[in-house]
């Protein structure tokens, strides 16, 4: 990528930025599908060996590291203090869309909701392949129940 000239830097960026948050999100499929699977670290030759090829299957631990990391360098600082994206402003009041000063806090606040959702609960029926996740969020006085249901394609 960084070979093509008709790029500017903004989208290099941009398109790495995509490219990490693809890999993140399918070997994240992946996992979830198979369980731990092979951790290839770069892109492999059509032509190879067979050897070359075969890489064995990592631990879940390393596939949850891997994905993790991935989902990181896509989306840090995209949208936290990016100033590419300084003029993109709401016409009515000039308001930028994303905030351009970097604010570690969110990160906080992600992992906290994440927490949140993880501590939860959840059923999965095998009859239906239907997954449902809930959580519940305090607000001052108010109590919110959050539920989400997904059913697995076949």
């Amino acid at each position: 990528m960084n070979k093509c000239r008709d790029l500017s830097e903004t989208e290099r960026r941009d398109v790495a930025g995509q490219c990490n948050f693809l890999l993140a999100h399918y070997y994240y499929c992946l996992v979830r599908q198979y369980g731990p699977v092979p951790l290839i670290p770069s892109t492999i030759p059509s032509n190879a060996s067979v050897d070359a090829m075969s890489y064995p299957r990592a631990t879940y631990d390393e596939c949850i590291d891997f994905i993790s990391k991935r989902y990181e360098k896509a989306a840090s600082p995209w949208f936290n203090g990016n100033k590419y994206y300084v003029d993109f402003k709401r016409r009515l009041d000039g308001v930028n869309y994303f905030n351009q000063e970097y604010d570690a806090q969110k990160w906080g606040k992600a992992a906290a909701v994440c927490k949140r959702i993880t501590d939860g609960g959840g059923t999965y029926d095998p009859s239906t392949k239907v997954f449902k996740f809930w959580y519940t969020n305090t607000d001052g006085n108010k109590t919110y129940r959050t539920e989400a249901t997904l059913t697995k394609s076949k």
